[in-house]
């Protein structure tokens, strides 16, 4: 009795604990008593709870002490800390043992360190040691995590953009896909020799290999990334032809990590489709520059009459009908049309209530007469969206121009609105410039 403002007990999964904040606990011990044994059905999985729990205990717990149970030495080094003192007893017949813990800044294995410990460790997970650098961006890369954790189950994202440029020197683009990784390199600038740009990269393939527990970067999605014009953004960069099958909303959409740029989801674009999808129900949905045609599939998905997709890539539409197959939906229902957007609009007829317009930046493919330029063109292309939509419609249009300048004409002509902080979820915070978006109606 009494100890009610001294005790407190919680529920709380691992990825969840934190230090408690109802007093000032600078100093503190931590005692830990993970599954073991039967309790954890393979011994790999085991091994990336303890790889949990470490991250945990170093994050969180920066200062104190902690003492770990485990029934394997090697388990108790998956935490990636090093032990000061360690007992053994039994538990019944099992054998088992008491690791004890400073948790110090310090005290997390990494290269620079020779103890045997250290080499041991990596050999044992098979993940590479970190240099000073790595260290550090693997310190950011679970900081995100974290920061982005309570967002994802409440919203149920499995893909999202993880980090992106957050330091300077590390200039890439890193994107979760359910189990998977992709990793894309920014063109380094003239002033970063090639050997440091290398060196770098490296890095941050090696940390992402000791955050995630991948033992062979080949699993992850590699690219060198420059800014493309017109059709190089489409075109083949591997013949690895592996894809993996992701959720987005409820929807089941194939991505291909290494083949191409782009990957076949374009993640930053998730609340405008989400909103598309609540929107679409006995709806007629019109997606152009549809490209894999996810918009159109969560349409469908939220009860779209039907949809027509439009796209210049017969791999593109080919890759939506796959798109489709996967979900259940007709093609009968969900038109996949090859044709360049601006001549299909002038000869189009049907009306539609939602419109989706999403243009590359610039584009000079093979199968049109002329190029395209998003900021010499918008004019001309909102004006044949609008003839195809219907009076009480919506046209939602989006592009990734850094320095696009939308025409004071169209505000002219239709009721426009800039909804782009709308259409920013939380992993792309840090990166604002991803692109920009307007609802357009017609005037009453």
């Amino acid at each position: 009795m009494g100890l009610a403002s001294e005790v407190r007990v919680r529920a709380r999964q691992l990825s969840d604990v934190e230090k408690p904040t109802h007093r000032d606990m600078g100093e503190g011990l931590i005692v830990v008593n993970p599954p073991w044994g039967e309790r954890l059905s393979t011994d790999e999985a085991v091994k990336k709870l303890y790889t949990a729990l470490g991250r945990v205990l170093h994050t969180e717990f920066l200062g104190w002490q902690a003492g770990v149970l485990a029934a394997d030495t090697q388990h108790a080094r998956c935490t990636g800390l090093r032990s000061h003192k360690n007992y053994k007893f039994k538990s019944g017949p099992l054998d088992i043992g008491l690791y004890l813990f400073d948790l110090t800044a310090d005290n997390e294995l990494r290269i620079g360190r020779d103890s045997i410990e250290t080499k041991e460790v990596s050999a044992h997970r098979g993940l590479p040691t970190l240099s000073e650098g790595a260290h550090m961006f693997a310190n950011r890369l679970r900081k995100n995590l974290k920061r982005l954790q309570k967002w994802r189950q409440q919203n149920e994202v499995e893909c999202f953009r993880l980090y992106d440029a957050d330091m300077p020197e590390y200039a890439v683009a890193i994107d979760v896909y359910g189990e998977h990784l992709h990793v894309a390199e920014y063109a380094a600038p003239k002033s970063v020799s090639e050997a440091d740009a290398t060196r770098r990269f490296n890095e941050v393939v090696e940390a992402c290999q000791v955050v995630f527990n991948v033992s062979d970067r080949a699993e992850f999605g590699l690219k060198r990334r420059e800014r493309q014009r017109g059709a190089r953004q489409y075109e083949r960069v591997s013949q690895r032809g592996e894809r993996h099958q992701i959720k987005e909303l409820g929807a089941r959409l194939w991505v291909n990590l290494h083949d191409y740029l782009d990957t076949g989801v374009f993640l930053d674009h998730r609340p405008i489709r989400k909103r598309i999808q609540s929107e679409a129900r006995g709806k007629r949905f019109l997606n152009l520059f549809a490209y894999t045609g996810v918009a159109s599939v969560q349409a469908a998905l939220g009860g779209a009459r039907f949809t027509t997709s439009v796209d210049l890539s017969n791999t593109y539409l080919d890759w939506f009908k796959e798109n489709l197959a996967s979900n259940g939906l007709a093609e009968s229902q969900n038109r996949a049309i090859k044709s360049d957007v601006m001549k299909w609009l002038a000869s189009e007829k049907s009306r539609y209530d939602i419109i989706l317009l999403d243009p590359p930046t610039f584009s000079n493919s093979k199968s049109t007469e002329t190029h395209f330029d998003v900021q010499r063109d918008h004019l001309a292309l909102i004006s044949g969206a609008m003839d195809r939509l219907d009076k009480d419609g919506m046209l939602y249009f989006s592009n990734n121009h850094r320095k696009f300048e939308l025409d004071s004409e169209v505000e002219g002509r239709f009721v426009v609105e800039e909804i782009t902080s709308s259409t920013i979820d939380l992993d792309f915070e840090r990166s604002q410039g991803i692109h920009r978006c307007w609802a357009i109606t017609h005037k009453a």
